[in-house]
């Protein structure tokens, strides 16, 4: 269902010589033993043949397990690159959504400009 952003994305991670994108990959459902096991087992041979991507999405971007800290990393993106502008670009549950588009409003206050775009497919 998500080829499609996939497909941007390691389009953007290979043009992306100058370390302009910084792309976060969140899973936030709930795995199965058996899921655990397998991303286990993968990140484990990937480590010992020395791999750059990552085992789950094949994309360079790490995938992270559980639901993001975005008032903590806002913030320090904010920090390490001040009065840059962000391009915050979330697709997930109406909610979920509003809360980021105001930690973006207040991160703006800030001094570092934090744009936001939601993608909806419900």
């Amino acid at each position: 269902a998500h080829e499609w952003f996939h497909r941007i994305v390691a389009d953007l991670e290979e043009r992306d010589e100058h370390g302009i994108f910084d792309f976060r990959l969140h899973m936030t459902g709930t795995l199965g033993s058996d899921q655990i096991m397998n991303i286990s087992l993968q990140r484990a041979h990937s480590d010992l043949v020395g791999a750059s991507y990552d085992t789950v999405t094949g994309l360079l971007t790490p995938t992270q397990y559980g639901r993001p800290n975005f008032r903590r990393d806002f913030s320090l993106l904010a920090g390490e690159h001040q009065h840059q502008q962000f391009s915050v670009y979330f697709c997930g549950p109406k909610k979920m959504s509003s809360s980021i588009r105001a930690l973006c409003k207040e991160q703006r206050k800030s001094g570092t400009p934090f744009v936001y775009y939601h993608e909806s497919f419900e």
